[in-house]
């Protein structure tokens, strides 16, 4: 196997280059055309290296949803308040996604979330796009923990969150649109898959879920530097094979001892309750619980975490019993 590049900066400490940014992007209206196909040569740095018609690129793909703004819409000030807060967390992510070599694509200001979409691997290939995606959404939760301790945030009782999911497979990559307005993107199921992944975290009280694949091309290209931690086996909607889900926990260096404690003890529930032993699971996630890194009461914004999501599980697998040939997969009825 080839060495891993070791380039790449650290993510848990490295404070993203904002300034250059917030001068070319003075407000939401300028940021979406600065994120569009138009600019995006000069983003990667390799311009005519995406062909018009489009092809099939092995990427990895991030969407990530702020979660809590609805909850501090009370205390902001002014409508300009909240634009501002949008403006600078949308910056803070383009920094630290485009630190590792990503391109946001497209940003959803709806009633159903305030999301984003990156992608790593297209136009531009890395053989590390994976272990890039998982760096990017570590620097950008990192990130944001800094943006929520800024004094103005803290003035307005600002605390947000956000839950990011990541994808790592084929997907179409090109121009799609009109001959008005045409836009570089990616399409296809391992798209949908990372959406799927961002959506179910917060059901796991995880901030960042990966899909097994992306676990799996971080592991080929860097070993052990980035922590995993099983948390289930699903089938999400729309899909009918089942997809083994991890959260990521950081990077090796950064993960403390009470934390690894926290794993091992998780995944020994993880083993008694694929035995449907519900009562030895149960007991043994709550003793997990308290050694969470994010714990409800204690976390700034934190409703759950993997522990209490699985003991609310075994609650409910006592009730509905999955039978003798159950094959621990968990179907998930919502996106």
């Amino acid at each position: 196997r080839p060495a891993a590049p070791r380039s790449l900066p650290d993510v848990e400490t490295a404070e993203p280059s904002l300034e250059h940014l917030r001068q070319r992007v003075a407000g939401l209206d300028t940021l979406t055309p600065y994120l569009s196909a138009g600019i995006l040569p000069r983003l990667t740095g390799d311009a005519g290296s995406a062909p018009l018609e489009g092809e099939h690129r092995l990427v990895a793909t991030l969407f990530a949803n702020i979660r809590g703004l609805d909850e501090i819409t009370d205390y902001l000030e002014a409508e300009d308040t909240l634009t501002a807060t949008l403006n600078d967390y949308f910056v803070t992510m383009q920094a630290a996604v485009q630190q590792f070599g990503g391109v946001i694509n497209k940003i959803d200001l709806s009633d159903h979330g305030n999301k984003l979409l990156a992608f790593f691997g297209a136009p531009v290939t890395h053989e590390d796009d994976a272990e890039r995606a998982v760096r990017a959404a570590l620097a950008m939760q990192a990130a944001l923990r800094r943006e929520n301790l800024a004094p103005d945030k803290a003035r307005l009782r600002l605390t947000l969150g956000q839950h990011i999911g990541l994808s790592y497979g084929y997907v179409f990559a090109g121009y799609v649109g009109a001959t008005w307005r045409h836009e570089y993107t990616v399409m296809g199921d391992n798209v949908n898959l990372a959406a799927r992944m961002e959506s179910g975290a917060k059901a796991y009280g995880a901030y960042t879920m990966v899909a097994e694949a992306t676990k799996l091309a971080c592991e080929q290209h860097g070993g052990d530097r980035v922590v995993f931690r099983y948390l289930d086996k699903i089938v999400v909607k729309g899909r009918t094979i089942p997809v083994p889900i991890y959260e990521i926990v950081g990077l090796k260096e950064n993960v403390v001892p009470q934390t690894l404690e926290c794993m091992d003890l998780f995944a020994q529930g993880i083993a008694r309750y694929l035995a449907q032993d519900w009562d030895a699971a149960e007991a043994i996630f709550r003793r997990s619980a308290e050694l969470e890194p994010n714990i409800p009461g204690k976390t700034p914004g934190v409703e759950k975490n993997p522990s209490l999501a699985l003991i609310a599980r075994c609650e409910y697998m006592r009730s509905h019993p999955p039978g003798a040939d159950w094959d621990g997969v968990f179907v998930m009825k919502e996106k």
